[in-house]
């Protein structure tokens, strides 16, 4: 994997220098690929630094030595075991393993003491609500404190079907009597012994009985988990009286890592960097998308101002050209911000005239350079006349007023429509508020 994660990285510098010569080479210079390149490439060059940036990172990680042995550090004393995960690395294959770490332990002496105090507290209250353990009538509390005494404990009853495991007492007569108890050894008191069993990590205060248990066969993967697991929580009982202790990344063969602890790596690095590339080129080609669709919405929204101003001056007797340097004059600094992209198309035409263009020429990259269809059919007709002259182009003018007019009052329709959707969000939050405003204090008065 780090292998791979390196080769990728030279491939990434290999492609990037190949491009740098490429672009500087004579021959390319030449070429009619290069006005292609460079439009792919302008714009994009903060993209190729942060792709550089990343796989420069990405490619320093990769040779991040890989710790030698792995620290755990175990809980304290009275606590809960804990579970690490750790990964058995194999060639083609990974197989999880979870080792238990149990708490620091006691030393010896404190030890013995602890369960001394512990056989005490439990000769104490054992008896529970009874007046003594030599007249029990109720259920024996097996409660210890595992803050103070952090022992595992079993509680065996000589004769379970009079007091169980939990400590409850069956002394129901029909019961006792349904054991085979007689009278008499129900009114003098049916002894049953309790013996408590207190265990402490390896070490245990109980009597103890030996029972032969034969390992199961295993397939040669569990065998060698098996020699791992052993291996490993041999390596945890050796540092029984440590905070912490060390896993080794290899045991026979088997890589071995952390499978609850997630390390960063070159290739964490190269994949997180080339996502966060690939988002910032959609949210340009979002942000791009947008400035297109706004710059569409305020030329409509322009368009019957524009039409209204063409058959003002027209009726006055002004030419085109004058009407259009007319129109950049008056508007220079003041205007509406939505006839911005307008006007800007109308002074690169005007600019054009003034260094020589023809009309027919400004009026046809005018129509194109907007782009809408309504923009481009009137100024189809103001390239007719300039090229062919004639009459009735106030009148046409004044027809596609009557258009103009009812476009602005669809589109303003529209406006309408989307506002209110909008406002949709916000009134049902309204509405919610007011509802728990209302139900609140109903449901607080019921309480």
């Amino acid at each position: 994997m780090v292998l791979g994660v390196r080769i990728v990285n030279i491939g990434i510098y290999l492609g990037v220098m190949m491009g740098w010569l490429l672009y500087h080479s004579k021959n390319f210079k030449a070429s009619r690929w290069k006005n292609q390149f460079c439009n792919v490439l302008r714009g994009r060059k903060k993209f190729v630094a942060l792709l550089l940036v990343v796989n420069t990172i990405s490619f320093v990680v990769s040779f991040v030595p890989a710790e030698t042995d792995m620290y755990v550090e175990k809980a304290a004393y009275g606590e809960a075991p804990t579970e690490i995960l750790l990964l058995l690395c194999r060639d083609n294959e990974s197989d999880e393993l979870i080792l238990e770490v149990s708490a620091r332990q006691f030393m010896r002496e404190e030890l013995e003491q602890r369960v001394r105090d512990a056989f005490a507290y439990l000769e104490k209250n054992m008896q529970g609500e009874n007046v003594s353990l030599a007249e029990v009538r109720s259920s024996l509390d097996y409660a210890l404190d595992f803050e103070q005494f952090p022992f595992e404990t079993s509680f065996v009853s000589s004769d379970y079907s009079v007091i169980d495991g939990d400590g409850v007492v069956h002394n129901d007569r029909s019961h006792l009597l349904s054991l085979g108890y007689t009278e008499e050894e129900i009114q003098q008191g049916i002894p049953v012994n309790i013996q408590v069993e207190l265990w402490y990590g390896d070490d245990s205060f109980r009597q103890e009985y030996e029972v032969k248990v034969l390992e199961q066969e295993l397939s040669l993967a569990e065998t060698e988990r098996k020699r791992i697991e052993e291996r490993l929580q041999k390596l945890e009982q050796e540092a029984v009286y440590e905070e912490g202790f060390y896993i080794p990344t290899v045991i026979e063969g088997v890589q071995i890592a952390r499978g609850d602890v997630t390390k960063i790596t070159g290739t964490h690095v190269l994949l997180l960097g080339v996502f966060l590339i690939i988002l910032l080129i959609l949210r340009e080609a979002e942000n791009k998308k947008k400035q297109e669709l706004d710059r569409k919405n305020c030329l409509l929204r322009s368009y019957s101002w524009f039409v209204n101003e063409m058959v003002l001056l027209l009726g006055a007797g002004m030419q085109i050209r004058n009407i259009l340097t007319l129109m950049v004059r008056e508007n220079e600094g003041t205007c509406v911000d939505y006839r911005k992209p307008l006007l800007a198309e109308v002074r690169q035409a005007v600019h054009s005239l003034e260094l020589g263009m023809t009309e027919e020429q400004v009026y046809y990259r005018l129509g194109r350079n907007i782009g809408i269809p309504c923009y481009t059919k009137m100024l189809t007709l103001l390239e007719q006349n300039a090229k062919h002259g004639g009459k009735g182009l106030v009148a046409a003018f004044e027809q596609e007023e009557i258009v103009a007019l009812e476009q602005r009052k669809n589109l303003a329709k529209r406006y309408g429509e989307e506002a209110g959707t909008k406002l949709l969000g916000p009134m049902v939050l309204l509405l919610l508020v007011i509802m728990l405003m209302i139900m609140v204090p109903a449901f607080w008065s019921f309480a």
